[in-house]
């Protein structure tokens, strides 16, 4: 008897642990660009696409920084898609 309970609370040990995990990686993937330096550039109608994204390639080798773009889309209550552009 007792070494079933030993094992019940180990298993479930284990798998808090395997939550926590995931929900660190959650986190950790929703939250990745908080610390770095940011800005945000909104399209605004009647603006040249284009010409906007020469703007920024030009003033990313003026300054000497890499930049990427995050897009996410949430897709229900549990899904959401993040993509990442890279420059």
């Amino acid at each position: 008897m007792i070494k079933r309970i030993k094992i019940i609370i180990s298993l479930i040990l284990i798998f808090i642990g395997i939550i926590l995990v995931g929900e660190y990686g959650i986190t950790y993937l929703d939250n990745f660009a908080n610390n770095l330096p940011n800005t945000t550039i909104i399209y605004q109608p009647g603006m040249d696409y284009e010409k906007m994204k020469e703007e920024v390639e030009e003033a990313a080798h003026k300054y000497n920084v890499e930049f990427f773009v995050i897009k996410q889309d949430v897709i229900s209550t549990n899904k959401k898609n993040i993509i990442i552009y890279s420059y």
